[in-house]
């Protein structure tokens, strides 16, 4: 089965970000870590080589990124604030490192994956709240429009 280790600098995280890869072709699944997790544990766990048989036969890839949790939103020791900043800096690192180079790495096309990308991007860049277009068909009490 191919396994990959990935390392670069992120200079939107000012970091060393790390990743591990596995398969070669196939639906590509963007693998988060545990709140205290690491981009390792699923294979440590074992759940990739459950998978084993679906990663070595091109059905499927799994990208195990690091979390940092303790850096973003279960950082209690940074001021609120600072931890939603870092958590954007972490979605901003997910939007514009991780996907696009599992973009890059297509061989067989996944498009469920990066179409969700990039409607999340697009989302993202042309509005920065959810609008509700009826209150009545609302599934939260007293929202308005």
């Amino acid at each position: 089965m191919n396994r990959e280790y990935l390392s670069w600098y992120s200079q939107r995280l000012h970091r060393d970000m790390e990743m591990l890869v596995f398969g070669h072709a196939g639906a590509k699944v963007l693998v988060f870590p545990t709140r205290e997790g690491r981009f390792f544990e699923y294979e440590q766990l074992g759940l990739v080589a459950s998978l084993a048989e679906k990663l070595q036969a091109g059905h499927l890839q799994l990208y195990c990124i690091e979390g940092l949790a303790a850096d973003s939103l279960y950082g209690f020791h940074r001021h609120p604030a600072d931890r939603i900043r870092r958590h954007a800096a972490l979605e901003d690192y997910i939007l514009n490192e991780v996907l696009p180079l599992m973009r890059r790495r297509t061989r067989i096309a996944a498009p469920s994956c990066m179409d969700a990308a990039s409607a999340l991007s697009r989302r993202r860049a042309s509005s920065s709240a959810i609008r509700i277009s009826s209150a009545s068909s609302s599934p939260f009490p007293g929202a308005t429009t």
